[in-house]
């Protein structure tokens, strides 16, 4: 199992996420790779799915609140 280091939160394969509805911009790279990965339930699935730019977008849409992590 993996651990990641999140804008200084520490989420593992297993941490269960929720994304809101896609805000990125239609017509550009991210917005069609958010259009897949959205779907995503855990940090593992959201790496399958976005395996080239998974830290940086997971960075990113963490940081914009794009991403709810969900405690259980």
């Amino acid at each position: 199992m993996s651990e990641y280091a999140v804008n200084g939160r520490k989420v593992a394969d297993s941490t269960k996420i929720n994304f809101k509805a896609n805000p990125k911009r239609a017509g550009f790279n991210a917005y069609k790779r958010y259009e897949i990965y959205q779907y995503a339930t855990t940090v593992a699935e959201l790496k399958e799915m976005n395996p080239v730019y998974f830290k940086a977008d997971f960075k990113y849409d963490e940081m914009k609140g794009f991403i709810e992590f969900i405690e259980e």
